[in-house]
């Protein structure tokens, strides 16, 4: 899967859950907030324990 499908399948589960990008930043943790929603919208990559908290079938 490449980054655009799966930028766009978390913006599909946030929006089914109708998560907050705080909501989703809580759940994966670790490091700054910005950073985090800049990696789920594809323009950065997470660092590996952040990669396991994130993961869609975690989170979905």
């Amino acid at each position: 899967m490449k980054r655009d499908d799966l930028t766009e399948k978390l913006l599909d589960i946030k929006r089914e859950k109708g998560w907050s990008w705080k909501h989703i930043q809580e759940e994966i943790g670790g490091i700054s907030p910005i950073l985090i929603t800049a990696a789920c919208m594809g323009q950065m990559k997470l660092p590996n324990a952040q990669t396991q908290a994130a993961t869609l079938d975690r989170l979905s």
